[in-house]
């Protein structure tokens, strides 16, 4: 498979949901791509990447707030963040530290597999889904000054997820 493959699907997939790309970098050579778009939820519009990288076997999906944390609310934010990826079984939020931008990011190996449309629904879904659930929390600890703690239970949720059972009976390692 080459990169151009990848883009390929991803460009079928695009032209069946009528994104438009904002832009789109194919390496050949390195066997890289990278596409760029706007996506949507119900609490607004995101910024998507999708890199495709054929040496490493891997794609990566990002999905970017517009919204930036002051640095004064970063450490709060960090904890948000680890509260709320405890709850996530397919991707995870972060938040880059230099700037306070956030995104949510899932990344998975393609390695004796195929790239398909459903794979970027799904994966364009749970982000688009996820960045809604947990909007107005991520807003409350940025801009209105709550602690994670607080800002989950507003959204009906305790300070941290149960645990299956099966983890609750096993010792952690050493």
């Amino acid at each position: 498979a080459y990169v151009s493959d990848l883009v390929a699907v991803v460009k079928e997939w695009m032209t069946h949901h009528n994104f438009a790309p904002d832009s789109l970098t194919i390496d050949e050579a390195e066997q890289t791509g990278q596409l760029q778009f706007s996506t949507s939820g119900k609490e607004g519009k995101y910024q998507a990447y999708l890199d495709l990288n054929l040496n490493h076997q891997w794609v990566e999906f990002y999905v970017y707030l517009t919204l930036k944390v002051p640095e004064r609310r970063r450490s709060a934010m960090a904890d948000l963040l680890n509260r709320i990826n405890l709850r996530m079984r397919v991707g995870n939020l972060e938040m880059l530290t230099r700037d306070g931008r956030m995104r949510w990011r899932c990344g998975f190996d393609i390695e004796g597999g195929a790239l398909a449309g459903q794979m970027l629904d799904n994966l364009d879904g749970i982000a688009c889904n996820d960045l809604d659930h947990y909007f107005a929390a991520l807003m409350a600890v940025a801009f209105a000054g709550l602690d994670a703690e607080r800002a989950l239970s507003n959204l009906g949720q305790g300070s941290d997820p149960p645990e299956p059972q099966w983890m609750q009976d096993t010792e952690p390692p050493p």
